[in-house]
């Protein structure tokens, strides 16, 4: 069962049906799996973005999964200042960004978006965050194949599904990774 609450952040908990007050209390804590989508990665910024997500990592002793998508709708892009033709380069940057302060060490960075001095997030994140990235298009599978830790593919019928498995496998080799 899941509900999603505003701003894009969702909670499942997986209780086992038949479970009553504390055992089910008991299995819905030791289940509960937090997922953040971002869905316009540009609209947050990465420092903000990245500590509210290793914070999320931290209280939920490992169970967040962020979700990252580039968006489609150009107007979304204009009403926050951002190109829409170099979204996918900042999104990618964004994420360099976010996994150098997820180490938990001094870093910085420099780069055509963002650029810092010498600064340090504490405490690091002692699990990895998994990102899964969205979108059906080919740049998007490749993206997800080569810097995702998951995909989630669009609504599709099972043959749909099926040849969209397929890109994705043969991106995932191409990129050198196991789809294990």
């Amino acid at each position: 069962a899941g509900a999603e609450a505003e701003h894009g952040i969702q909670l499942a908990a997986d209780a086992a049906a038949g479970k009553r007050g504390d055992q089910r209390a008991d299995v819905a804590h030791r289940k509960l799996l937090v997922r953040i989508w971002i869905r316009l990665a540009e609209t947050l910024r990465e420092g903000v973005r990245g500590e509210a997500a290793a914070t999320a990592q931290a209280l939920s002793a490992g169970r967040v999964l962020m979700g990252l998508g580039l968006g489609w709708m150009r107007e979304e892009f204009d009403a926050v200042g951002e190109r829409f033709e170099r979204r996918a380069a900042r999104m990618e940057e964004m994420i360099t960004v976010m996994k150098k302060l997820w180490s938990g060490r001094p870093v910085e960075h420099a780069g055509e978006w963002y650029r810092f001095r010498p600064l340090q997030m504490s405490p690091g994140l002692d699990t990895p965050l998994p990102l899964v990235f969205g979108g059906a298009s080919e740049p998007a599978i490749r993206r997800a194949a080569r810097l995702g830790d998951g995909w989630y593919g669009p609504p599709e019928d099972l043959a749909g599904a099926v040849a969209s498995r397929r890109r994705m496998l043969a991106e995932l080799d191409k990129a050198g990774r196991d789809p294990a």
